[in-house]
């Protein structure tokens, strides 16, 4: 059985250079994950205060309804109790403001559980690029 021929310290060194940009290309990945994460979780905190708005708002009031991106449309209130959600294949149910806020709720819950995760293996990957780094500082 043949043994592996030992590390040279320039073959070592190589394999650890290779080792931290790998680490950086992830950290630099994870963390445009990190911001759409963000941005998902903005967009529903949004939503959650614009459905608590419309709820305090009177039947009748005049509001500007987005119809696309930067799109808007003047309209009436004629519902401020009721939401219809799309669930997918271009089907949406109707649930009432409450039951819409607590949906988005827990969306948020999960994506902030989602964004704690992965901030904790941002910071891991993170040490140990450092630590990488330090070793091929000596």
């Amino acid at each position: 059985m043949k043994q592996p021929k030992p590390k040279t310290p320039e073959q070592d060194k190589r394999k650890k250079m290779m080792q931290l940009q790998m680490i950086q290309q992830q950290l630099v990945a994870l963390q445009q994950q990190l911001q759409l994460v963000d941005q998902n979780q903005t967009k529903l905190e949004s939503a959650i205060q614009a459905i608590e708005d419309i709820q305090k708002a009177k039947i009748g009031s005049e509001m500007f309804t987005p119809v696309s991106s930067g799109i808007f449309v003047k309209a009436s209130l004629k519902e401020n109790t009721q939401f219809l959600i799309a669930v997918g294949s271009n089907v949406a149910v109707e649930k009432s403001s409450e039951e819409t806020v607590s949906l988005l709720k827990k969306q948020n819950e999960e994506i902030t559980k989602l964004r704690d995760e992965m901030v904790h293996n941002l910071e891991s990957l993170a040490d140990k690029g450092m630590m990488l780094e330090t070793e091929l500082n000596k």
